[in-house]
């Protein structure tokens, strides 16, 4: 026990002084290091990363993360003590740092409260003012913490704060990220192109265009200008994202590329490259040790796995499955689970089991009726869908009617307006012409198409 509770404080230890560490030096070392033994960049990585992801580490673009950094001191023929200099001779300052760490990490495994408790009493802690840095990283771990917990308000509310600070550091790259795409959660398709994209310009006017943080920027910018109807744009930014994140050889990077393409090639119909796509992310993730996007992936696979032709139906509920119990694991949100739940009842609908779609899809309403209405609308839909299976035409009528209220609370984007076409089909279906002849003009503006229909989209 004492030798694994010593060990694990010695990689904290590394941890915390890498964070210290500043790139430039550290990168003058390896690279110092690496001449000194005449070594190439290839010779000295022996296939741990790629060329020009050494290459930007010696340039002081990128810091290893300390496996890495282990490995590259055991090629080099010197110790990580030795390339991360001296230790900080300040021991409350180290001290802020480790618990700072500590909370990343707990948060990292899911323990949500044990995160939000150590940051907070981080905060609450007035030695933090001399730490400045500690005080954004625990501020982030808070606005991270809100978010899981589903309160939006509040998590968007910190990560303006961090990105409107002047410090340039990789929480002000996190929280833009972060706040990228709670703008697009939120609606606001717009405002979140607009974050990713000047923080992503920023990064390459100082010389990290090419860097893993501007290449998640980059795909935030392309997810957002996607929903609001810029497809052409959005497929570029992804496909130099991709290309990027190939060339850099981070794992990280390169699963949010294929992650991000994997979603626009389906909402663009290419359902199987969107399966390939989203199983070299999965991969990607998986090796990265991030079981959290690992687990929302699997709910992204399986839901494509459902969208073929002939719905690979185990395959997509082996997905599922593994997705929820990783899910609990790691403490997701509610909005998560309930999208995992829908899909679950799905799978259960295309399979002939009506009884436990109908049970899926109302307790998808119990997260998703207040917050995600455009989740709830797809749900009430599933419910209709089932009582036309039946044969409960105005009960299957009254569900599709739900789903329209439920719709018109949901804004307008891409995804939203394939529902509502979806929805202008069940309407059809089961008689109500006028409603369905609204559900699809609602389609057509939500995709921002112009609609020859003479009479507005009416308020319902």
């Amino acid at each position: 026990m004492n030798m694994s509770h010593n060990g694990s404080s010695m990689d904290d230890n590394i941890r915390r002084r890498l964070r210290q560490a500043d790139p430039a030096i550290l990168g003058s070392r390896i690279k110092a290091a690496r001449l000194a033994t005449g070594l190439t960049q290839g010779e000295t990585l022996d296939g741990k990363a790629s060329t020009p992801y050494l290459s930007r580490i010696e340039a002081g673009q990128r810091r290893p993360d300390v496996a890495l950094l282990e490995h590259l001191a055991d090629r080099l023929g010197t110790t990580v003590d030795a390339l991360l200099g001296p230790a900080d001779a300040n021991p409350r300052r180290d001290a802020l740092e480790l618990a700072l760490v500590h909370a990343q990490l707990a948060l990292a495994s899911g323990d949500i409260q044990g995160a939000g408790t150590q940051a907070r009493e981080l905060l609450d802690d007035p030695t933090t003012a001399e730490a400045p840095a500690v005080r954004r990283g625990a501020r982030m771990v808070e606005a991270q913490v809100a978010a899981r917990r589903g309160h939006t308000e509040e998590a968007m509310s910190i990560l303006r704060e961090l990105v409107a600070a002047e410090t340039r550091d990789d929480v002000w790259t996190d929280a833009s990220v972060e706040l990228s795409n709670a703008y697009r959660e939120a609606g606001d398709l717009r405002r979140a192109a607009r974050v990713a994209e000047d923080a992503a310009n920023e990064l390459a006017q100082r010389g990290l265009g090419g860097s893993a943080e501007a290449i998640r920027l980059t795909l935030c910018a392309a997810a957002a200008e996607y929903e609001a109807g810029g497809v052409a744009y959005a497929v570029q930014l992804c496909r130099d994202a991709v290309e990027a994140a190939d060339a850099l050889g981070s794992e990280e990077a390169r699963a949010a590329a294929y992650w991000n393409a994997s979603v626009i090639e389906s909402h663009r119909g290419d359902v199987r490259v969107a399966i390939s796509l989203a199983q070299r992310a999965l991969a990607s993730f998986q090796h990265a040790g991030d079981a959290h996007r690992a687990a929302r992936l699997r709910t992204q696979l399986g839901t494509y796995l459902l969208r073929l032709d002939q719905p690979a139906l185990d395959e997509a509920r082996e997905s599922l499955r593994r997705a929820a119990a990783e899910y609990d694991a790691v403490q997701a949100t509610p909005l998560e689970q309930g999208r995992n739940r829908f899909a679950m009842a799905k799978a259960d609908y295309l399979s002939g089991d009506l009884e436990a779609a109908a049970a899926g899809a109302s307790a998808v309403l119990d997260v998703a009726s207040e917050s995600a209405p455009m989740l709830a609308a797809e749900a009430r839909m599933l419910m209709g869908r089932v009582e036309v299976a039946r044969g409960h035409v105005d009960a299957a009528r009254a569900r599709f009617h739900e789903a329209v209220l439920e719709l018109t609370r949901a804004g307008a984007d891409r995804a939203i307006a394939e529902v509502w076409f979806e929805l202008g089909a069940y309407l059809d279906e089961v008689g109500s012409t006028n409603e369905a002849r609204d559900a699809y003009r609602n389609a057509a503006a939500a995709s921002g198409l112009a609609t020859r229909l003479p009479s507005p989209i009416p308020t319902l």
